[in-house]
């Protein structure tokens, strides 16, 4: 049983899953989670291929309220394409909808770091939708992951309740979990501040007319070399997809081809913040140049401490 990193005091409890009824307990959430099963949707992990997994080798946990079951993930082990490095692969993250934003998700991934580290892995690796704005901050403020790769539909067609008929581009998160960045994290997760020489990669502007936050992208900058950029997203993509599918597609596309541009130039994403002016609030990766070549020796902090 795991209750949570150090410091934290919550009801909640995670453990790992290894019968049979429990993997049909998360069938379940699949379903509540993402609508999984029902009517034109995908279908769920099944219980016997959840159980196959968390008997070879992989890891299903469970995130519970007292009794209640409210989140879980699952994962497996992985080997790295390039350097053949073996890691833990987090396929899935889900929380219940009535207990979001209470730190389940945190410590459903601080499980996991513990049951690598246990196993002598050093790096967690998942992909994420780069246009989900709480994704990308659980994942680069929260955890400390980065990410130096983006897959354009990645999985093909997807039916699922966040869907809504986008492709389905996928960064990859990359996560040195003994490393020196993520014992900062631990930490400390105070807001991250905009730099006075940071460059903008995607300019947007107010819609016209329009009296909400929603604002469209109106330019893409290429040709910055300065070591810190910032990359806009919408505040809130599938609030947007539901309003203006159309809209949201150009976010898609403007946003792929900036971070395919300089995440294949020499930058990584290591770090998102928001900044709030007239009560309107913006969100944004930010991109460091590195060397490709010394990526762990340099100020990201991805080297053991």
């Amino acid at each position: 049983m795991f209750d949570g990193p150090p410091g934290e005091q919550s009801a909640v409890s995670v453990k790992k899953l290894d019968s049979i009824e429990e993997m049909h307990l998360v069938v379940e959430l699949q379903k509540q989670i993402w609508g999984y099963g029902s009517h034109g949707a995908d279908y769920p992990y099944p219980a016997r291929a959840l159980l196959a997994i968390s008997s070879s080798g992989g890891l299903v946990s469970m995130a519970l309220v007292g009794n209640e079951p409210a989140g879980f993930t699952l994962a497996w082990l992985g080997r790295l394409p390039h350097t053949r490095q073996l890691y833990l692969h987090s396929q899935l993250l889900g929380v219940v909808p009535e207990y979001r934003a209470q730190g389940l998700g945190v410590q459903l991934k601080h499980h996991q770091r513990h049951y690598a580290l246990d196993e002598g892995l050093v790096r967690i690796g998942w992909t994420y939708d780069p246009l989900r704005v709480t994704n990308a901050y659980f994942n680069l403020h929260k955890l400390g992951a980065v990410t130096r790769h983006y897959f354009q539909d990645y999985y093909g067609e997807m039916k699922s309740l966040l869907s809504l008929g986008q492709t389905s581009d996928r960064l990859w998160a990359d996560w040195h979990i003994d490393s020196e960045r993520v014992h900062r994290r631990l930490q400390s997760e105070a807001p991250t501040e905009i730099g006075e020489e940071w460059e903008f990669a995607i300019i947007s502007q107010p819609r016209v007319g329009d009296a909400s936050a929603v604002r469209i992208p109106v330019g893409l900058e290429l040709n910055h070399s300065s070591r810190h950029l910032l990359v806009e997203i919408p505040i809130d993509f599938h609030q947007l997809s539901l309003l203006d599918n159309g809209l949201a597609k150009a976010w898609r596309e403007i946003l792929r081809k900036a971070l395919c541009h300089y995440l294949s130039s020499g930058y990584v994403a290591d770090d998102f913040l928001f900044t709030s002016s007239d009560s309107i609030r913006s969100a944004y990766y930010r991109l460091t140049r590195v060397d490709p070549e010394h990526l762990d020796s340099s100020n990201l902090g991805l080297r053991k401490p």
